[in-house]
Parts: structure tokens; C-alpha cells; sequence
């Protein structure tokens, strides 16, 4: 935030702040299935308290009124930084600075430890804690960082310049400036007196209902587009050019956490520097030549697609794609626009891999030691989800990873206990 004739606007963000916020957004809603979890959530974040809270304010004044007169703010009012730590039983830690102090790297690592000796306390000790904090320097120093990996808690990414996607921001602190609004205190006593008072009176449900509003501001868009694609390939032939023989797509509607069987977009692609396919490529996909033979080139099918995102009401800022890895979206599909000679279209900017997802569930060590070669084998076993069809068909593959997805987001019975649910 800065400041503009007397008032704070956002901070102004580039298209790489924007691609981040969608990001982490829906590496979030991916990750995180249900509410649950978010009682686990501390949020923390500064704030200046002033000792004078009578502000100036807009009028409105009819033709041939004069305004009210109304004391000129001191230009270097007194006031105290207020550092809180919260969750959805209220605040967990909090302290008001020295005067003339900010925060800084020690500071707050000081402060995380006096936070882990009140959790150890409550009722989040033994459970496992989730951490958000913005980007402030101090927030992401080295020895932050070190810190908080000791305490085996799992910090959620925050995007830069991003307020109305931290908690304190956007709830805490609001209220809490229209509680203070016109009052004064005349000691740091009577505003940590204040600030005592302030905590203990809010509503039931005024703190769990700010946490668990994280889950609807993340929500940006409706659906999760489930993308696989298929390539030309050759055994043994590292070199073969890859070009797109088949684009798959499952949905998701987030909202009805189901797969929407009546929106499947699935199309076959001649290919333009391999259009014969081989042997190994048609028998490993299970794809017929013949399919490929009288499909239509990689530009109709785009158009194809881009009419059916129409059709189902799939703008941009409703839907996000996710894929099995980085490559479907930065080698794959950024390459057969590249034979285009063409930059790769803006719709393919919001989109996560399910791989980092599945890795961030589990340790690396734990994801490597899984029964299986690839990706697919890991989870199918890991999830007791039967793969059906051909995994290296992109239809079968893009459903399996929807159903993966679909039964993450309903929390089934019988999906089994991973590190980010109860």
C-alpha cells in the first residue's frame, strides 16, 4: 500500500505480481482440501496503533454550507507497533514494540519463539500448525526461514503487494481501526489496556469467520481445467521432434467439488513435421493412425478449444488449468506455438502441476520410496485409486488426475491420511 493525497491505494502490481497471486491461489485450492485445516492456521502482521484517533473524514456539504472544522492531524502523531499472531480462537501472541522500534529479522525470530512456547500451550500443541505471513523482509530473512523449518510448521506461500489475501489485513485490522475510531489514550498503558479489551470482546466466530473468509479469496475462478497432452515420440529417439497429437481435458467445478462428465474436451492433432505416426507412438498411446490421419491440424484444433472454453463459459479469470508436471504447459504446449511462430496464448498463464502438489504432500524422500515408476503409478497406489484406461493416453491420464483431484477436494473415506488433513 502507499499513500495518495491523504489516502492508502494498492500498490500498483506488474503481470508477474498478478501470475503470482493466481499461483499460489491455486496451489492453495489444490492443496488444501476443506475448511478444516485453516483451524490450524496462524496468521501474523504489524500494525501502527495511534494514541489519537480522531481522523479527518470527507463531508458532505450542501450549496452555501461551510464544512465542519475539524483539528488538523499532527504531522508525526505519537503511536506504537502493534505485532500479532492469530487463529480462529483469537490471538495466540502478541506485544507492543518499544517506541522508535520496527521490526526486523531478530526481532521477529525472537517473537516466533515467544509464538512456539504459546502454541505449545494451547490447544494447536502436538498438531500440525500452518504459518502465513506476507513477504516483508524481515518475514522471509534467512534466519526466518531456518527458524520456523525447526519448528516443523508448513509455511503457505503469499504473494508481494497482496493485503486482501492476508487475514489481518483485510479483517483484523479494519475492525479494529473502527473500534479505535475517535478515541484517545494517553499512555502506552491505557493502549495496551485498549487493545486487551478489544481482543476479549469480539463476537463469536469474529476470528474463525476472518480465517476461513482465506478460502473464498483464493477462489478466483470456478472450475479446474484437468489438461494432458499427447506427442509424436519414437523409441529410443531423444531427439524425435514432439509435436501435439492429442489435447485432453477433464473439468472440475470447484464450488460442486465433481467432475463434470458433460464437459470433456478431447480432439486428435495431424502432426506437421512427423504427420505419419509411428509404430511405437500409435502403440504406446493406443492411439489409431487412422485418428490422426484424418485429424485436423494443431490451429483448427486450438480454435476448436478456444470456441469450447466459450461455449461452457470458461473466461479466463474462472477457470485455471492444472497439469501432470511443468513440461505439458512450458515444453510441450509453449513449443508447438513456437512452430507457429507464434508466443504462447495469455489463457495458458494460470496453471499449477500436480507433481509439485503431490511432493509438497509428502516429503521428497517419501515420494521417491513409493511403489511405482511414474507419477501416475505413485498416486494410484498412494490413493488406492485405480487408473483406468491407458497411462499414456491423454483422455485416460487427464481423467485419473481429475479423479485424483475430485476425491482430494471431497475428502472420501477412503482417501488416506496425508500431511495436510486431520
Amino acid at each position: 500500500m502507499r499513500k495518495l493525497f491523504g489516502r492508502f491505494i494498492p500498490h500498483h502490481l506488474t503481470q508477474a505480481n498478478l501470475d503470482r497471486r493466481v499461483d499460489d491461489s491455486i496451489t492453495l485450492l489444490t492443496l488444501h482440501a476443506g475448511d478444516r485445516w485453516l483451524d490450524r492456521l496462524i496468521t501474523g502482521d504489524e500494525k501502527w496503533v495511534f494514541y489519537d484517533n480522531h481522523h479527518r473524514k470527507s463531508q458532505w456539504v450542501g450549496e452555501g454550507e461551510s464544512p465542519q472544522d475539524v483539528p488538523k492531524s499532527d504531522l508525526h502523531p505519537k503511536k506504537v507497533m502493534l505485532s500479532v499472531c492469530w487463529g480462529v480462537d483469537g490471538p495466540i501472541y502478541w506485544e507492543l514494540l518499544p517506541e522508535g522500534k520496527t521490526i526486523t529479522g531478530d526481532l521477529y525470530t525472537t517473537q516466533l519463539r515467544n509464538l512456539k512456547k504459546a502454541v505449545d500451550r494451547s490447544a494447536l500443541k502436538d498438531k500440525k500448525v500452518y504459518s502465513q505471513h506476507d513477504n516483508a523482509r524481515p518475514h522471509v530473512s534467512k534466519q526466518v526461514k531456518q527458524e520456523l523449518m525447526g519448528y516443523g510448521w508448513n509455511v503457505l506461500p503469499h504473494p508481494p503487494y497482496s493485503p486482501d489475501l492476508a487475514p489481518s489485513e483485510y479483517w483484523l485490522f479494519g475492525d479494529m481501526s473502527r473500534a479505535f475510531e475517535g478515541r484517545s489514550f494517553n499512555s502506552r498503558g491505557a493502549v495496551e489496556a485498549a487493545l486487551k479489551q478489544y481482543f476479549a470482546s469480539r463476537p463469536a466466530g469474529f476470528y474463525r469467520n476472518g480465517i476461513h473468509k482465506l478460502r473464498e479469496r483464493w477462489r478466483h475462478f470456478e472450475n479446474l481445467l484437468i489438461l494432458d497432452f499427447n506427442t509424436t515420440c519414437e523409441e529410443n529417439n531423444y531427439d524425435y521432434p514432439t509435436e501435439i497429437i492429442q489435447v485432453s481435458v477433464t473439468v472440475i467445478n470447484i464450488r460442486g467439488k465433481l467432475i463434470r462428465e458433460d464437459q470433456k474436451f478431447n480432439r486428435f492433432v495431424r502432426p506437421v513435421i512427423s504427420p505419419v505416426l509411428s509404430e511405437y507412438c500409435s502403440r504406446i498411446t493406443g492411439i489409431d493412425k487412422n485418428s490422426i490421419n484424418i485429424a485436423d491440424k494443431f490451429p483448427v484444433v486450438y480454435d476448436q478449444f478456444v470456441a469450447w472454453l466459450r461455449e461452457h463459459n470458461f473466461q479466463e479469470k474462472y477457470f485455471a488449468f492444472v497439469c501432470e508436471d511443468h513440461q505439458t504447459i512450458w515444453l510441450i504446449a509453449q513449443y508447438q506455438f513456437l512452430l507457429l511462430d507464434q508466443s504462447m496464448p495469455a489463457i495458458f498463464r494460470q496453471w499449477n502441476n500436480i507433481v509439485t502438489v503431490f511432493q509438497y504432500l509428502l516429503p521428497k524422500r517419501n515420494y521417491d520410496n513409493l511403489p511405482g515408476e511414474t507419477f501416475v503409478d505413485k498416486s494410484s497406489n498412494y490413493y488406492n485409486i485405480e487408473f483406468i484406461g491407458n497411462a499414456h493416453n491423454a483422455s485416460d491420464k487427464s481423467y485419473f488426475l481429475a479423479k485424483i483431484i475430485e476425491s482430494y477436494h471431497k475428502g472420501s473415506a477412503g482417501f488416506p491420511k496425508s500431511p495436510l488433513r486431520e
